[in-house]
Parts: structure tokens; sequence; C-alpha cells
């Protein structure tokens, strides 16, 4: 390895009573005996979470001598596998700077054998360093600054425009689905280094074709959602085209202007109204 030393590895099986630590240069983890050293290429060194049906990892890909990002499905159900396997196609037909990189081989399968027989289906991307829009707002409380909310903006538009020229939709934009690819050297967000970095969407797991629904005449789409951030036609599992993820940015980038999470409009918003009445009721 180059700039990080040799450091422990981490069993991906779900199933396993001690994933980590597993010794440096084990083949096979020493807890459930599963296979470490992933296609010969790439070595799970940490667990960096969890989302929806995955669990994420970091990895050092041994060929391009570099630290990515793993994804392991580990939901079953034929839905997440198709869900899984939409991202895993979306992300590789891409090659935009705002999108994380995967290379064709990123997505395969592994066999695994304890305590059951069960295949996981990992996706392999680029590590993007950086923090999301949502850590940098937590440094801005009375929201971000506006020229560079606006730079944010710009940069999400374009990316919208590659997805959306190839029919994809993402249906899950909001501020911890946007970071910024920094260098490891760049200052912390707190002292002013922010705003005109490259802007990255990530979480592809809720992307899908536009032109593949309409052909298959789905009556309703996949009900995945974010309160506060989708439409209501997502909200209640209808058809969502592009201007659904035009919707979420819009909340996203008022959310950063403000500081103020959008959910909350909606109830000083009620507060308002009720207000309202109550001074119509009430004699003065």
């Amino acid at each position: 390895m180059s700039h990080i030393g040799k450091t422990a590895v981490h069993c991906i099986n779900p199933d396993c009573q001690r994933p980590y630590p597993q010794p440096w240069g084990s083949k096979f983890c020493t807890s459930c005996g599963e296979v470490l050293h992933l296609l010969d290429r790439y070595i799970p060194i940490a667990a960096l979470g969890s989302g929806g049906f995955a669990q994420i990892y970091t990895v050092w890909d041994e060929v391009t001598q570099t630290e990515k990002v793993l994804k392991v499905l580990v939901e079953e159900s034929p839905k997440a596998l198709e869900l899984f396997t939409q991202e895993a196609e979306v992300l590789v037909s891409l090659r935009h700077p705002g999108v994380p990189k995967v290379e064709a081989d990123g997505n395969f399968q592994i066999n695994l054998s304890n305590p059951k027989p069960r295949q996981l289906a990992c996706l392999v991307m680029e590590k993007i360093n950086g923090p999301t829009l949502a850590e940098i707002l937590d440094n801005y409380p009375q929201g971000c600054p506006e020229q560079v909310v606006i730079n944010w903006l710009i940069q999400a538009l374009k990316i919208l425009q590659e997805l959306h020229k190839r029919q994809i939709i993402h249906r899950d934009i909001k501020p911890s689905n946007l970071m910024l690819r920094t260098p490891i050297s760049t200052a912390l967000p707190n002292q002013g280094g922010i705003g005109w970095e490259q802007l990255v969407l990530i979480d592809f797991g809720g992307a899908k074709h536009v032109k593949m629904a309409r052909l298959r005449q789905e009556s309703s789409s996949t009900r995945l959602f974010s309160s506060g951030y989708s439409p209501p036609e997502q909200i209640t599992g209808g058809n969502v085209g592009p201007e659904a993820d035009f919707y979420a940015l819009g909340r996203t980038m008022i959310e950063l202007l403000t500081g103020t999470y959008p959910q909350i409009w909606k109830i000083r918003k009620q507060g308002l109204c009720n207000g309202a009445i109550e001074s119509m009721l009430i004699p003065s």
C-alpha cells in the first residue's frame, strides 16, 4: 500500500460473528472462513456505515493502488436486487465529474457458504474525499453564503442535465447526497474552504430510467422518497419524472440558504395560518 500503512481487514459477510479486525494479508476470515481478498483485487479495510439495503466499506484497490468505496447488498429481496442492479447500470453508463466513477467490472457477485449458501451483490466505485453539503450546513446554522449556494446550484443543474439527457432520474436529491470533491489538504468547511470545489451527486440507489419505466407501463413508481424533499406524487407512489429532481433540488437549495429543514416550513406555515384564524376569532 502506498499512502496508508498496512492495517486490518474487514470481513463483509453479513453473518460473520467477528468481522473485524482480520489480519492483514489473510485470504480468508478467521471467524467465518469467507474470502477477504475480493476478486484477488479489493481488500475491505473499514466499514463506513449502512444505507438503504446495503453496507458500505472502504476498500483498497491493489490494481490502481487507491482507496475506493464498496457497496454490498445485504437485503435478499428481489426488489432490492433489482434496485441495486439498476444503480450499478446507471453509474457504469455515466462519465461525468459530478458522479462517482464506476468501471465496467465494478459490479460483481461473491459466493458465501457460511452459515448458508448465498450470493452478495457488490459495487465498487470511486471514493469522493470531501464533506456533504449537510455537513457543511452544520457550520452555517443561519444558512450558507448566497454566492456559494448559487455556485452549487449551477453545478447541480449541470449534473441533472447529464442525467436527464440519458433519461435517468435520481429521485433522492438532498444535502446529504451532495458532496464536494476536495483534496485531503483542503481547509475544513468552518475554516472557509468551501464553495468552489466540484460538486458530486451520490447515492444512486433510487435512480431509474424514465424510458424503461414507461415502456413497462408502470402505474406507479417504487415508493422511495425523502421527507421534506420529495414531491407529493413521489411520496404517494405515483409516476415521477425529471421534474421530481428539480423539486428536490429547489428545496435543498432553499435549506442551504436559510439553514431551515424543509419539513419545518410546513409547520411554520400552518402555525401562521392558525394564528391568523385565532386573531379573527378573538375580540380585540
